[in-house]
């Protein structure tokens, strides 16, 4: 028979690996959720849980030929986000930028509206369908196809 007093298991923060992660239930959606022990000052890291585990993110090293398209610092892949892997800002977390990959491990293409509005994001669609929009939307609608090729909705056609 199990000791209920058993000790739960110890993950160490992928992000600083200096402290442990402590699972904290949401008061506002009761939603669990991991955060790191240590002083905020030295890491801030919160992971998601999946099956009764925290999520935990691997980070690639700095790749200075992709600046952050919201602070210019150089970004860094990702690894087991919730959503997939994506690249992030180093400068997280005073700077939130984050970018899609790409099914073929590129980075998404520039609005074809006005390349100043950055890389495009991958959003979902329907029917499970995805495709990519401008990062600055409502302000911009422009679509591409997950492939590069302007979307329906762009040719007059419903997407």
């Amino acid at each position: 028979m199990e000791n209920p007093k058993q000790k739960a298991k110890m993950y160490q923060c992928p992000k600083c690996h200096k402290h442990d992660l402590k699972r904290i239930v949401s008061k506002k959606n009761g939603k669990p959720y991991w955060i790191c022990q240590g002083p905020t000052e030295v890491c801030d890291a919160i992971f998601s849980e999946r099956d009764g585990e925290p999520l935990l993110l691997t980070f690639g090293d700095p790749d200075p030929t992709c600046p952050c398209p919201e602070c210019n610092a150089p970004m860094r892949i990702v690894k087991g986000g919730q959503y997939g892997d994506y690249w992030s800002c180093t400068a997280y977390p005073k700077c939130k930028g984050a970018l899609d990959i790409m099914p073929d491990g590129a980075l998404p293409p520039l609005c074809p509206e006005d390349e100043e509005h950055g890389p495009m994001r991958i959003r979902p669609g329907k029917e499970g369908m995805r495709f990519l929009g401008c990062r600055r939307y409502p302000e911009c609608t422009a679509t591409l196809e997950i492939d590069g090729s302007p979307s329906k909705k762009q040719n007059g056609g419903e997407a």
